[in-house]
């Protein structure tokens, strides 16, 4: 079966200065634009121009839950496009506004005038995205790339953020192309896994991940716009390193890397080493499991006086008795599969995803299903059991910026592990057009650096 795609691609850079999101050391709206953000709208349709689903994607940190609840409803009356067949998916780009008003100050203020603004330039886009749709063929290749390290380290029996170049970490870059029957490259997604975290200044920018779009989108041409898809990078960061530290960059490291990533993506795309993928109709289904905490302490813990010196503690404390009775039940992590075919799916999750989860994903299933964290929301970061016990700033720390109350409980790894395998055993139970999804494993391996 034939698939159709349109594509769009809308500029979303603020038009007034406001708060960037993902440092706590920014304390005042930004002060220069260093380069342009955008959303990218792919609108996939069946063969005939019927039921869209939406990939978007965005040079944002994410899409807040909060913010994607109000979307949704948006795109529904207009389009009527429903909320399962949409992923809003996010490059996680730290040199951006804030989405989301769940969180503390210190991860950025949200700011109603841009998220307007961003809501009527999503619209647009989407409009301009479906008009253009034509018949497409699907292709996929990988390459590597090793710009990036894992960020936990330990040292003195203390996990600190430092580079570990024996951690875990997901070199591979997957290609997924878009064809016209006329063999024009409509549109190119490129999946990595790494934080856009190179430069900490106070400066709009669309970090690495604009810079490879950019450069792709140029070298490729004829109009083709090219998304960026991020990977489970939550202990991943750029390899910034003097001596046994990292160091923030600048605006030339950026680039440097941004150039170097999209020069291993420019030669792989004219390597010729496609492999065609057979699409069917496409299919999504959704799974939502709650992910408890390790101790979930009475409201009185939560005091804000007794942090009278700590603004951010006193911060966290406040909304935890906000919101105390709302993580009773744990906090709901969102598993949305999106398939084109038995060799390609994306499956997208509202939270920051260490690498392993990511790797095993595509271990366990031959590559064939794409794990899009930072997609439809955000909860926070998801570490492993491991890591639970070992501590840190994905494991403990984070939690008084994401406002949550504990850290998770250690068995949320096998609680997420197991509800993943039910979502897509449920996938692979349903038929597209006659061929049954049969899901092979082979030989994948992503090297350390």
């Amino acid at each position: 079966m034939s698939i159709r795609l349109g594509t769009s691609k809308q500029e979303i850079t603020p038009f007034q200065p406001v708060y960037l999101a993902g440092f706590s050391h920014r304390k005042e709206p930004f002060t220069e634009i260093k380069s342009k953000l955008y959303v990218r709208v792919f609108c996939f349709l069946d063969e005939t121009n019927k039921n869209p689903s939406l990939l978007i994607t965005a040079d944002l940190i994410w899409w807040g839950s909060d913010l994607v609840s109000k979307l949704e409803k948006k795109i529904i009356e207009q389009f009527s496009i429903p909320a399962e067949s949409i992923i809003f998916h996010a490059t996680h780009n730290h040199s951006g506004p804030q989405t989301s008003k769940l969180f503390t100050s210190y991860l950025g203020r949200y700011s109603d005038s841009y998220i307007a603004f961003l809501e009527k330039q999503l619209l647009s886009a989407i409009e301009a995205a479906k008009q253009n749709a034509e018949e497409v063929t699907v292709q996929r290749a990988s390459s590597t790339a090793d710009i990036g390290v894992n960020r936990r380290k330990a040292v003195n029996g203390k996990i600190i953020m430092a580079p570990n170049p024996d951690g875990l970490v997901d070199n591979e870059v997957i290609l997924v192309r878009f064809e016209t029957l006329q063999q024009k490259t409509k549109a190119l997604l490129i999946h990595y896994a790494c934080h856009p975290t190179t430069t900490g200044n106070n400066y709009v920018s669309s970090e690495f991940p604009g810079t490879v779009l950019e450069e792709v989108e140029k070298r490729i041409g004829n109009g083709c716009i090219a998304g960026y898809l991020q990977g489970c990078c939550g202990d991943i960061r750029p390899a910034l390193i003097k001596g046994n530290a990292f160091y923030r960059g600048e605006e030339e490291d950026v680039e440097r890397l941004g150039k170097r990533l999209a020069s291993n993506v420019l030669n792989c795309f004219n390597e010729n080493h496609w492999k065609e993928v057979a699409t069917s109709k496409l299919q999504t289904s959704t799974k939502v499991l709650h992910l408890n905490f390790e101790h979930l302490p009475s409201r009185e813990f939560y005091d804000p006086s007794a942090f009278p010196e700590d603004l951010l503690m006193k911060e966290w404390c406040t909304i935890m008795n906000e919101r105390f009775s709302a993580f009773e039940a744990g906090v709901p992590l969102k598993l949305h599969l999106m398939t084109f075919g038995e060799e390609l799916s994306f499956l997208s999750m509202n939270a920051e995803m260490v690498t392993q989860y990511g790797l095993k994903l595509k271990e366990k299933y031959g590559g064939r299903i794409i794990p899009l964290p930072y997609s439809n929301g955000m909860i926070g970061y998801v570490p492993t059991a491991g890591q639970l016990s070992e501590g840190g700033y994905e494991a403990n720390d984070s939690i008084y910026y994401f406002a949550l109350p504990s850290p998770f409980s250690s068995s949320i790894e096998n609680s997420i592990n197991n509800a993943i395998d039910k979502l897509i055993r449920k996938e692979k139970r349903e038929e597209y057009d006659g061929l049954s999804i049969h899901v092979q494993g082979r030989s994948f391996k992503c090297k350390s650096i």
